[in-house]
Formats: C-alpha cells, structure tokens, sequence
C-alpha cells in the first residue's frame, strides 16, 4: 500500500536556515555596462558602512538561476490549468494503480520549484556582517527579464545603474587588458550599448532603479545625497577618497575618438547623463 502522503505537492523542496521576511528588505544590487565604471569603489564605500553586504560579481551566476525563476514561473503560469487537472489525474492514477487516464503534462508545481531556487539565490546572497541587507555588483546583465525576476523576490530592491563616459571608460577597459573586450573597441562599445539599452528599457517601467554616473562618488554632497536616497546613515570616509583606478598609458586617439562619438553607445551614455539628473 502506497501512502499518499508521497503525493503532497506542497512538501517544501528545499529547507532554508533564513527568515523569508529578508525578502522585503531595501537590498541593494549594482549594474554596470561593463568594468572600470567606478563598482568595486561603490561596493567598497557601501560595505563601509556595515549596515550592508554588497557581493563581488557573480560570474553569470544570477543570470543562470534568475533565468530559471522566470522560465518556471513563465511555464506554470502558461499552462496551468490542464497542468493541474492533468497532475490530479497523475497523482490518482498511482492512487489507483490504474494508469488508463490522459497526463502528458502532469509534474510538480513548477512555481514551488521556482520558490526553492530563489531560496538558493538568497542563500547565496545571506550577508556575513550581521546586515540584514545584501546585493551584489554586476558589469553585465543579460535581458530585462533578470531585473524583472529580482525585483520580483526582492520586491523592495535598490537597482542602482552605475555608468560612465565611454571615452575615459575605454582607456581604462583598454589598458586593463584583462576583460575579453580589452583589445576591441567595436566589442567594448557593442557591449556597453547592448548592457545600457536593457538598463534603460527597463528604468522607464521601474520603481526604486536610479541612474548615477561615476563623477557621484567623487563629489561628497551628490554621494552623499545617493547614500541617503539608499538609506545608508554612516560610511567609513576613506574608501570614499581612494577610488580604484587605472593609470591610463595613452590619450585616445583620434579615431577613437571619432569610433566613440559617433557610437550608439555614446548615444545611450547621453540618455543615462538625462535620467541621471537627480544626482
């Protein structure tokens, strides 16, 4: 005899050592179109603080369980009715033993499995300092999709787009030599196009998603001004006035220049220096 406590959908799938009630926290995650925007800096002065724990970048890491949240939640919404009547008949059919009914489509809730996979994320995420908030920073972002999801657990999230000229951007990417776009302008400026367009896209439906330039954290007053607009009280003054940089080897040259100014990436660094206006 088969017990048919076997069949409970809603046994948790995963067992979590956090309060959920950490979801509702004003977390704060960074992104960036692509390296040497001033991130680690803002990571290092927000950390500062202690009342925070910004991660490193995740390496694709959030893209690939991200996605996954937003593909079950897509799917179990899509085809939720006949899943759920076919799932029933699934689970009676085993009740049964008699397997002479129609479930093609019958499996587990796909939105528990999509719960359990945001508890592995905010696992991943849990602060080490006794914070009560987390984020991390990220110099790329694949699809609107993601900002989507993590505003979906995190629903009262800072999504804070830091940017930066891309002609100083380029000569610090450039003389790095250590991202995979290095050595190609065309790439280097494909790439901050693509990251700034679905930052942008996004920033127009968002709530709590700011734009800040770089030059904020170096000027005291605006840094200051974002910190509050963060609910960050109290920061360490050091990291603030040693912002990481690059001692560039050379200027630009003149058909950098002109590669850059006539760029779509120089055209979407002009849009973020406009919805940047509050800083």
């Amino acid at each position: 005899m088969i017990d048919s406590s076997e069949f409970d959908l809603h046994v948790p799938l995963l067992t979590t050592g956090f309060d959920p009630e950490i979801r509702l926290e004003n977390h704060i995650f960074i992104y960036s179109p692509c390296g040497r925007t001033g991130s680690t800096a803002l990571q290092r002065i927000l950390n500062s603080s202690n009342e925070v724990c910004i991660w490193g970048e995740p390496y694709g890491f959030d893209t690939f369980v991200l996605g996954a949240i937003h593909k079950l939640n897509e799917l179990h919404q899509g085809a939720r009715v006949p899943r759920q009547e076919q799932t029933q008949q699934f689970l009676q059919s085993f009740k049964e033993q008699n397997h002479d009914k129609f479930y093609p489509l019958a499996f587990r809730p796909l939105d528990r499995a999509a719960q359990a996979l945001e508890d592995v994320f905010t696992s991943m995420l849990m602060p080490v300092n006794g914070a009560k908030r987390f984020g991390y920073k990220n110099i790329d972002v694949s699809d609107v999709d993601i900002l989507k999801t993590l505003r979906l657990i995190y629903p009262n999230c800072y999504l804070l787009f830091l940017f930066r000229n891309p002609m100083p951007q380029w000569i610090s990417v450039r003389d790095a030599t250590f991202f995979p776009y290095s050595n190609n302008l065309d790439q280097f400026l494909n790439k901050y196009h693509r990251i700034s367009d679905i930052l942008i896209n996004y920033f127009e439906e968002a709530d709590r998603a700011i734009f800040v330039e770089n030059k904020v954290l170096l000027d005291p007053p605006r840094l200051h001004k974002l910190l509050t607009y963060l609910e960050i009280s109290n920061i360490d003054e050091e990291p603030s006035s040693k912002i990481i940089s690059s001692i560039a080897k050379g200027p630009l040259s003149d058909e950098e220049r002109n590669t850059i100014l006539t760029s779509k990436a120089y055209s979407n660094f002009e849009k973020m220096l406009m919805l940047a206006d509050r800083f």
